[in-house]
């Protein structure tokens, strides 16, 4: 892990089913220290990004973006992140973990 900045990548891609539309976020709780990196975004990544998938006509397998997640002045983690399912009421909060990190 090569940290640039104090920043480490770790390059987990999105991948969409047709017609979705999902915004991750990063939980208040780990603002601090994590972002979501886009291959386009600024290197500490962003605390929200809106992923829309294109409809099946056009992508019959779903759409896929390169990026992943940033670290800032730490080498492992735990991710809690908030993700919004567009039309689902509840927001899912699933945890990530990076380089062996025990999330339980």
């Amino acid at each position: 892990m090569d940290a640039v900045d104090g920043i480490i990548f770790a390059k987990i891609g999105t991948e969409l089913s047709p017609d979705a539309t999902v915004t991750v976020s990063v939980a208040q709780e780990a603002k601090s220290w994590a972002g979501i990196g886009t291959e386009a975004g600024p290197p500490a990544g962003y605390f929200s990004v809106t992923y829309m998938s294109c409809p099946a006509a056009e992508h019959a397998n779903g759409d896929w973006w390169v990026g992943g997640f940033t670290l800032r002045n730490q080498t492992s983690g735990c991710l809690p992140l908030d993700v919004q399912v567009h039309g689902e009421e509840s927001v899912r909060h699933p945890v990530i973990s990076f380089w062996d990190k025990d999330c339980t």
